[in-house]
């Protein structure tokens, strides 16, 4: 027998000799080794043989080395703890985290999330681990010594140590220093498996809580490591929810921070939204930037962020009330409650006041912050000829309250009613005038519930702009005691007034109570919103007082109208200006006509036109009922009674402070009301004008009339341009009524009326202020009941009440 190097050693000469490592028998081996474990031992020294009775299975097993099946435990513990931990920050963890973090899941934490199984799947193994080597180590004990003694380390047990060592290394340095980042995992997976439960982030919400007790030192680490750290954009999302949500202003250079670093286009966009929000002067520069971004849609942002960080044109308000049925948040997803940055809490939280915890606050009533008047131009340049109309719409939502220096803007209106039975009513053939691409409004009243702050049961006329330069404007006008049914270009919003707020006033003809204006055969306008179209809720919030305690909102509608929010006005029509094509029927000429009317051109939510157009039906008195009496040939003219339909009196504050109607444009040296007389026979046009100094007058018709063909049709031109029209826009007023002016059979009065009446029916509001406003109101009264036929399929049967309507 010889050893492989070929010399020869003697054989193992006692049958009972057994390797001290594990037990085998080494009687007969032709090698030095003990082939089971690899144990060298010497045939001819009787102590490197264990002599005897030989090791029994189960102390042979507690020899043998961990094999690598076990050592795969704290490996893979290892590795879910480096998946959950990242990337190491040199701020070991406290105490208090590391107890939390090693407690056994409380039932606050249930479900759990995928990151807690992780985490608490990684303890388990771990301790598997730890557990099998202990026991191990107290079972050899009853191991003879000298076989413990004699068992050998392999170098496979050198290598599975040198594992070990490493495993353990990295597992510490992941506990230790890999907190943030495994908290985060932990806490954003918890809020966006339960974010349906609210839209808001509440402290004392199970929902929204940290699984690991935090200081309020640590929760801002632990954020500020999610927003930037956290591998998905949806993950970074739901971080900045909780940021902004939990540190409002204070999360400022977090948010900078965040942006810089930020990936996702999306999310950017996001931030960069907060950012403004925070209206700090320093980030003046870095919103700036932004309007030179490569993506359309981060341009787009920096213009609407650029207006807000400025001075916001629109109402971005934390009201100060209890029931309020949605906060103010991002339109993200999950939505982020930005109370804490518009109005951060004057009380302490997870405390429940009656008032709530936020002071009642607006954005748009701060402090304006200067930004340099070249960034005016620039958006100036976007509002013209941005590359989509996201940035077109956004630099004008800005520009509304930044005019250029030195602007000129003419709002030039006109209106015509025509009455029925002294209510101004809507004849069924002008309705049937109307373009079919004008937008019908017929919302039904109960979709206006979420216009309002509590959770209760609960808005016609051509308008004319004309400026020197472009800009943007802000138009939104109301119908007294009505409520819009048509508008082009399509608007952004419905406007709404609430009762009047005097103590002791007759209630008003409220519209809850016209049930023909609840739901008319039109169709709605879907997409309504106004302000910040990212911002929720999509309209501003309503006081009324009809709402408090459970009463319905509805019941305070005094006046709807329609909103153009940010309308581009520009003298030239630009290239990528699309006017609707008007059908070539006859009906619908007065619509292109009024088109060649000289004017600026008006741009809302993507459609073109020169004029802005409403039309909707009132339930308003007339200034004046007109009769005649056929008898002596006189007019009479009877004012309404002040409480007419319980109507209070005129001038009366309503609840809207953010709606500030523009003055009466008074004329002076012109009589509040006159008016034209007109008959049509057998095709054959006369008329006579009236001065009306007072109702009482009762003006006496010539026999024949004084006026023939042409001459009424002069006269009433120039009783229109005296009055403040352009001679352009008298024509298109007279071109859209000759049909049934001149050429219908029949006697009528068109009585001019005041400036203060047409500013009841129609209350408007403009920014930037006009330069010059001209509102010229007609109202048709005509005396043979054949000229003005109700429309059955929109307006009240007979026995109903009447309605008003301005038409066009």
């Amino acid at each position: 027998m010889a050893d492989p190097t070929g010399d020869a050693f003697p054989q193992p000469s006692i049958e009972s000799a057994f390797c001290m490592a594990c037990g085998y028998s080494l009687h007969g081996l032709a090698s030095r080794r003990c082939p089971e474990c690899g144990r060298p031992f010497d045939p001819g020294d009787p102590t490197t043989q264990s002599i005897g009775a030989p090791l029994r299975r189960w102390q042979r097993s507690l020899l043998k080395p961990m094999g690598w099946p076990l050592f795969s435990l704290p490996i893979l513990g290892t590795a879910a703890l480096a998946y959950l931990s990242g990337w190491p920050h040199l701020m070991p963890i406290p105490w208090s985290v590391l107890t939390g973090e090693v407690r056994w899941p409380p039932m606050s934490i249930w479900p759990l999330t995928a990151p807690d199984i992780i985490r608490y799947t990684s303890i388990l193994l771990w301790t598997a681990f730890a557990t099998i080597v202990i026991l191990r180590r107290m079972l050899r004990m009853a191991v003879p010594l000298a076989a413990r003694r004699a068992n050998f380390k392999s170098n496979n047990r050198r290598l599975r140590g040198r594992v070990l060592a490493l495993v353990f290394f990295v597992s510490t340095i992941c506990i230790v220093f890999g907190w943030q980042h495994r908290i985060s995992q932990r806490w954003i997976a918890r809020v966006l498996q339960t974010n349906r439960l609210s839209p808001s982030y509440s402290s004392w919400n199970p929902s929204y809580q940290c699984p690991v007790q935090l200081t309020p030192e640590q929760t801002a680490i632990v954020l500020r490591a999610s927003v930037i750290n956290l591998c998905t954009a949806r993950e970074r999302t739901a971080a900045l929810k909780l940021l902004v949500e939990e540190s409002g202003r204070s999360a400022l250079p977090v948010l900078i921070e965040a942006i810089a670093r930020e990936p996702d286009p999306a999310l950017r966009i996001w931030e960069l939204r907060l950012i403004a929000l925070c209206r700090d002067p320093a980030t003046s520069d870095l919103v700036v930037l932004r309007l030179g971004d490569a993506d359309p849609a981060m341009r787009a942002a920096a213009a609407d962020a650029v207006g807000i960080l400025r001075k916001p044109s629109y109402s971005i308000e934390v009201p100060g009330d209890f029931w309020i049925y949605q906060y103010l948040s991002l339109d993200s997803t999950p939505p982020i409650d930005v109370r804490e940055i518009v109005s951060p809490p004057t009380l302490p939280k997870n405390v429940h006041y009656w008032s709530g915890p936020h002071d009642q606050h607006d954005l748009a009533l701060e402090t304006s912050v200067a930004i340099n008047p070249t960034v005016q131009r620039t958006l100036l340049t976007m509002m013209l000829n941005g590359q989509t109309r996201d940035e077109r719409e956004a630099a004008a939502r800005t520009l509304v309250t930044w005019p250029p220096p030195d602007y000129q803007l003419r709002v030039a209106e006109w209106g015509v009613w025509t009455t029925h039975n002294g209510r101004m009513a809507l004849a069924q053939s002008i309705i049937d005038e109307i373009p079919p691409f004008v937008h019908q409004m017929g919302n039904p009243l109960k979709s206006f519930d979420s216009y309002f702050l509590y959770p209760s049961m609960v808005r016609k006329p051509i308008v004319h702009v004309t400026s020197n330069t472009a800009l943007a404007a802000d138009v939104e006008v109301h119908i007294r005691q009505g409520r819009p049914w048509f508008a082009y270009p399509r608007p952004d919003d419905f406007g709404m007034g609430m009762e009047p707020d005097i103590e002791n006033s007759p209630q008003p003809n409220l519209l809850v109570n016209a049930p023909e204006f609840d739901d008319p055969a039109l169709a709605s306008l879907p997409d309504c919103w106004e302000g910040y179209p990212w911002l929720k809720p999509h309209h501003r919030a309503y006081h009324s007082g009809s709402t408090t305690f459970g009463g319905t909102a509805l019941g305070g509608i005094y006046r709807l109208g329609v909103r153009w929010q940010s309308v581009i006005i520009s003298p030239e029509r630009l290239s990528w200006m699309t006017l609707p094509e008007v059908p070539a029927d006859l009906r619908f000429q007065w619509w292109s006509t009024l088109r060649q009317v000289p004017s600026s051109w008006a741009t809302n939510r993507g459609e073109t036109e020169r004029f802005l157009y409403y039309d909707g039906p009132t339930r308003a008195p007339t200034p004046a009922s007109v009769f005649l009496n056929a008898v002596d040939h006189t007019l009479h003219f009877i004012p309404p009674d002040p409480q007419d339909n319980g109507f209070p009196p005129r001038n009366t504050t309503h609840r809207r402070p953010d709606f500030l109607p523009l003055p009466a444009a008074k004329r002076d040296g012109f009589p509040d009301y006159e008016g034209m007389y007109m008959e049509v026979r057998a095709g054959i046009l006369t008329g006579q004008h009236i001065d009306i100094p007072r109702f009482s007058v009762k003006p006496i018709l010539g026999t024949p009339l004084p006026l023939q063909g042409d001459a009424v049709i002069q006269r009433l031109r120039q009783m229109i341009v005296s009055y403040g029209l352009t001679d352009a826009e008298a024509n298109g007023l007279i071109a859209a009524w000759a049909p049934q002016w001149f050429k219908t059979e029949g006697r009528r009065f068109l009585l001019r009326i005041s400036p203060s009446d047409y500013a009841e029916l129609c209350p408007i509001q403009v920014r930037p202020m006009p330069t010059e406003l001209v509102r010229l109101g007609l109202v048709l009264t005509e005396f043979d009941p054949k000229s003005t036929t109700l429309p059955a399929t929109i307006l009240p049967q007979p026995h109903q009440p009447s309605n008003d309507h301005p038409s066009h």
